[in-house]
């Protein structure tokens, strides 16, 4: 069955590129930033049917509606007021198609999880948007302009990956004043905030935080504290500069994150009479890159590159995990605008990755036997992983009539797998009425397993890419300029999801699929007042190979959140959000026999 929707994809694909361009759009299916009440005397221009082009200062290559197929898009003055903790990165918690555990910060996004999505901080790919002790975002608040959120059926710019793209547009030229804010939340953490404009052309953006919980602790003498201890910390800081004028624009950033974990827990095989064992934790990230948009011989395009440097390690008594590594990234994008009725995006996407790991574990045979346990040598293994990843995506957009249709291929590789791919996707929109619009997506969605599950000495080498099949039908309505409703059924498929297997370490033989409902119904007129209503219904199941169907961890069957907001003067206001979701799966273990001679449970 999956090989044969494969074929039809393709098929599809190359009937709408060989597909003869004719008719015409009308002007309201464009996207404009200006309120919908403020357009209704406009006088239409010359070439009103005309695809937009590319704006040079300040914004990405853009495109018409096709690719907000599934795209929700919340201003960051809404987002701060009602999201979770005032994180406007955490929106997403609140939107459909979305599973968010209490504890955590990240979301699963239609029966993915969290890991299998794009984070994304304006064209630049982050490690993770969060800072996983305080689960606030790593970009502050007021550097935001606006969320986007894209949950499926996205075309080929993004890839390796099968779940969704979660995307923060930050600001630029739109600083025009200086502004500083310094901020103690007693015990927990100490943060400051300062953006400036240097110029008419260019601004400036500085923000730091850190932890405070580990400057009280050191108060306290190591004497005074027996038993168990846990002790947190973090730091981060986001640097960005910004300049562009009609011929271009350059934005900068730097990124740095770090959490880190002390802790003395029990341990049955601690060194010490303690009974206790050091426990140490330690992740975080540096990135610098810039994003480049400019013209080339009457082209539109643009450059993001930027590296990533990646840092992992746990240790527990004598066993130490260590992965640390470097990502050098060159992302490239154009525009050529074929005709008033055609558009066709190209891009490339060229990232080698530097991988050192290392693994250090007791040998509990040796030392069972040996009169001193504790004179037994470990296991040490460690590899170097090089790998380089390339891809090619192309995507075109044609209108005919009443239809609007985008076509696109990506194509890609992975140096350590060795078979390449291909995504072909589809999406298309088809106007019913001036105020409701058809929406249709299929694609596939491929994703290469992560450096360690590669690795000959930890993984397996023989992975393939993980594979997953998208299908959507939307229906999005616009009622008075004010209210919109955007209803979508879903169906996702994956194939080759990985497993972990205690003599192969890794295998790639397991399935899963997730369908579903989705309701996003929202007010927004500019005014006072606004909100949303947010619902999903879903089924998520995985099977691994000779197993039988089971619900996934991800399986929630309902989610419901109401959020509203209502300004009553510029310094008060009243809002609230409502949460409802049904429970997590929960898996029975029956027939259980418990071996004295082993001390384990079978």
């Amino acid at each position: 069955m999956h090989s044969s929707v494969n074929k039809a994809t393709v098929l599809l694909f190359a009937f709408f590129v060989l597909s003869p361009t004719s008719n015409t759009y009308s002007q309201q299916e464009k996207r404009t930033d200006k309120p919908a009440n403020e357009n209704a005397q406009d006088s239409k221009p010359e070439n009103e049917n005309r695809i937009e082009n590319m704006s040079i200062k300040g914004t990405k290559v853009q495109k018409t509606e096709t690719d907000d197929i599934s795209k929700i898009e919340i201003p960051r003055e809404e987002a701060e007021i009602v999201a979770p903790g005032g994180d406007v990165a955490q929106v997403p918690k609140l939107l459909p198609g979305t599973l968010a555990r209490p504890t955590e910060s990240e979301v699963s996004v239609r029966g993915s999880d969290a890991r299998d999505s794009l984070y994304y901080i304006d064209d630049i790919i982050v490690p993770s948007l969060f800072e996983p002790i305080s689960g606030t975002a790593v970009v502050p608040n007021r550097a935001i302009s606006a969320l986007s959120f894209y949950p499926g059926n996205f075309d080929s710019e993004w890839g390796n990956t099968t779940g969704g793209v979660i995307k923060l547009e930050t600001r630029g030229e739109d600083i025009i004043e200086p502004f500083s804010d310094v901020r103690l939340k007693f015990p927990t953490q100490v943060s400051l905030y300062h953006e400036q404009d240097l110029s008419d052309d260019s601004s400036l953006i500085i923000s730091a935080r850190k932890s405070t919980v580990e400057v009280l602790f050191d108060l306290i003498a190591d004497k005074i504290i027996e038993g168990a201890i846990l002790l947190p910390s973090f730091q981060d800081a986001y640097v960005q500069h910004y300049y562009g004028n009609e011929d271009y624009s350059l934005k900068t950033r730097y990124i740095h994150a770090r959490t880190k974990v002390e802790a003395k827990l029990p341990d049955d095989e601690a060194e010490d009479q303690s009974g206790f064992s050091a426990f140490n934790a330690a992740l975080g990230y540096d990135l610098i890159g810039a994003e480049y948009k400019s013209l080339l011989a009457g082209l539109a395009y643009e450059v993001s590159p930027y590296v990533t440097r990646n840092g992992i390690q746990f240790s527990f008594g004598d066993s130490l995990f260590d992965l640390k590594g470097t990502e050098y990234n060159i992302p490239l994008r154009t525009q050529i605008e074929l005709s008033e009725t055609s558009n066709l995006y190209l891009g490339s996407e060229w990232k080698f990755l530097d991988y050192y790991i290392t693994l250090s574990l007791p040998n509990r045979k040796v030392a069972d036997n040996a009169e001193d346990p504790n004179t037994v040598a470990n296991i040490d293994i460690s590899t170097d992983s090089k790998i380089v990843e390339f891809a090619t995506w192309l995507t075109f957009e044609q209108i005919l009539g009443k239809f609007l249709i985008s076509p696109s291929l990506r194509v890609f590789g992975n140096s350590r797998i060795k078979k390449d791919g291909f995504d072909p996707r589809v999406i298309m929109k088809y106007r019913l009425s001036d105020v409701d619009n058809l929406k249709i997506g299929v694609g596939q969605y491929s994703a290469a397993p992560t450096v360690e599950r590669l690795a000959d000495e930890f993984g397996n080498p023989d992975l393939p890419w993980r594979v997953s099949t998208h299908y959507s039908l939307g229906w999005d309505t616009s009622i008075k300029g004010a209210w919109t409703s955007n209803l979508q059924l879903f169906h996702k498929y994956w194939d080759n999801e990985i497993t972990e297997d205690r003599i192969e370490n890794f295998l790639a033989n397991a399935t899963k699929t997730s369908r579903g409902l989705e309701w996003f119904l929202r007010f927004a007129d500019g005014g006072p007042t606004f909100g949303w209503l947010s619902y999903t219904y879903s089924k998520t199941l995985f099977k691994k190979s000779g197993e039988p169907e089971l619900p996934d961890r991800n399986d929630v069957t309902h989610v419901l959140n109401l959020v509203g907001n209502h300004k009553f003067k510029d310094t008060f206001q009243l809002g609230g959000r409502f949460k409802y979701q049904t429970g997590y799966p929960t898996t029975p273990i029956g027939n259980v026999i418990y071996q004295a001679a082993t001390d384990e449970y079978i």
